[in-house]
């Protein structure tokens, strides 16, 4: 029986950490190595203690998620590895899904399945996710392709990329996959929807100057790596717009704030005079789409460059399906 880690760092998060441990307990399979990193207040410690009870509980003073997930990943003596957030939740036959479909590989793969989103009570909003195994490489250098717990990873795949990138206040799993990716490891899509994403107030994805600076610098950090291909640099002026275009279309008049505004405009101005669409790829129609959603940008309408941004996208991913 293969051994699976199952690492959950949490700060200050009390609320929803007893269900995530629960449903690791629920779990179908019988070696589990259940390890919760508490990077909370001293206040929060005990309970957070008396919750991880059967677990192997450490105390990490160190703040930044990513350096959680590599300490944890130190403590991990798996052959598989599963990261949670603290207010996950994972449908019981998780890992039997996946599992399976990894070990129908002769070599370590990674396996990402389908998930459900959620509201913060724990009610269905919908479920989302689709088979990207084809043109994986592709879709990351421009976007993240699911939520981080909808992975299962073998360790080997980790430790061969030196797990995560310290150096990023958030967005880590993405640049992770990114590397992995890289390095030529095959990725396997499982059609179950085996996790849930929460949406509230609490989560890190709220954070989104946090999220935007982090990713324009994983933007920039990918490509200036050697290992992409020449064919894909062109993605890299979507991915850029991308960004800018998630960041302006989620700031609601309710969450707006001034500074954040101010930061993502300073950074467009100086942005837009370096982005040259008629060459950023091969295909007039996507050229056509990436004008719109620059115009869109230039003038900072938020539900223009939210429905521009949306056209990108699928747009990009259809011409990668008929080049593949």
């Amino acid at each position: 029986m293969s051994r699976v880690s199952v690492i959950i760092p949490t700060y200050n998060r009390i609320r929803y950490l007893e269900e995530t441990v629960n449903s690791v307990r629920n779990l179908v399979h019988e070696d589990i190595e259940l390890i919760v990193i508490d990077q909370s207040h001293e206040e929060f410690a005990s309970k957070i203690q008396v919750i991880s009870k059967d677990a192997k509980y450490y105390r990490l003073p160190q703040p930044g998620l990513a350096s959680a997930r590599n300490f944890g990943l130190k403590k991990a003596s798996g052959d598989y590895v599963l990261f949670l957030d603290s207010d996950d939740l994972v449908f019981p036959d998780k890992l039997k899904i996946q599992l399976s479909k990894m070990k129908s590989h002769d070599t370590p793969i990674v396996c990402y399945s389908r998930w459900r989103f959620t509201k913060a009570s724990g009610s269905a909003i919908r479920d989302d996710g689709e088979n990207l195994d084809p043109y994986i490489i592709q879709i990351l250098l421009y976007t993240n392709i699911a939520p981080f717990n909808a992975f299962l990873f073998d360790l080997e795949v980790l430790r061969a990329v030196d797990g995560f990138d310290e150096n990023l206040e958030a967005s880590e799993d993405w640049d992770l996959l990114i590397r992995i990716a890289l390095k030529g490891v095959v990725f396997r899509f499982v059609k179950e929807v085996t996790v849930t994403y929460r949406l509230h107030e609490d989560s890190m994805s709220k954070d989104k100057e946090m999220m935007f600076r982090s990713n324009l610098f994983i933007i920039e950090k990918t490509y200036s790596n050697p290992a992409i291909p020449d064919q894909y640099q062109f993605l890299r002026v979507p991915a850029i717009m991308l960004q800018f275009a998630d960041a302006i279309s989620g700031i609601s008049p309710e969450m707006r704030n001034p500074s954040f505004v101010g930061a993502i405009k300073d950074l467009w101005i100086e942005l837009a005079p370096t982005i040259t669409i008629n060459r950023a790829n091969p295909n007039p129609e996507l050229n056509n789409c990436l004008k719109r959603l620059y115009e869109a940008l230039q003038k900072f309408n938020n539900v223009e460059v939210a429905s521009e941004a949306k056209a990108l996208r699928r747009l990009l991913l259809n011409w990668l399906r008929s080049r593949n």
